[in-house]
């Protein structure tokens, strides 16, 4: 069965899609994975992107929120946006953490440092990098320079 696209709102704070969201989300088994964007805001101004500038931001304690309702799920996916921007970011890794078996950063990497890199949180995160392209191309599309010191962190 072909699932509809199920996004949370952040103007109206609440799950939004085609349908009965709501009692959707409430009849299915649990998902194995899903994409949680904390922030739409991003660092760059990338050629390719297509996030609309001025969406507000949910409150840690909506995401929290958010976040319990989905317990259950193996996976999450922490994206954005560039979710390192979120002002509670760490807050709210740890806090997936703790409510999660996996959970993948999706970042574009330029604000992963040494010191934060090693910083220590209760179980894994994988860290997946948005631009795995070669490199004369990401260089045209977006700045990469931070992207590139974060990797070697």
């Amino acid at each position: 069965m072909l699932l509809p696209e199920v996004r949370f709102d952040h103007g109206e704070q609440r799950f939004a899609g085609g349908g009965d969201v709501d009692a959707m989300v409430a009849s299915m088994e649990i998902p194995l994975s899903l994409t949680f964007q904390l922030t739409r805001a991003c660092n760059y101004e990338c050629v390719y992107c297509s996030e609309p500038p001025g969406i507000p931001t949910s409150s840690p304690d909506a995401v929290k929120a958010m976040l319990d309702k989905l317990v259950g799920m193996r996976r999450i996916i922490l994206s954005g946006g560039e979710p390192m921007l979120y002002k509670q970011f760490w807050e709210i890794l740890e806090y997936a953490r703790a409510r999660f078996e996996i959970v993948v950063l999706s970042t574009n990497g330029s604000y992963i440092t040494r010191d934060n890199a090693h910083r220590p949180i209760p179980g894994q995160v994988a860290n997946e990098l948005l631009h795995q392209r070669p490199h004369e191309v990401y260089a045209e599309l977006a700045l990469d320079a931070a992207v590139v010191r974060g990797t070697r962190s």
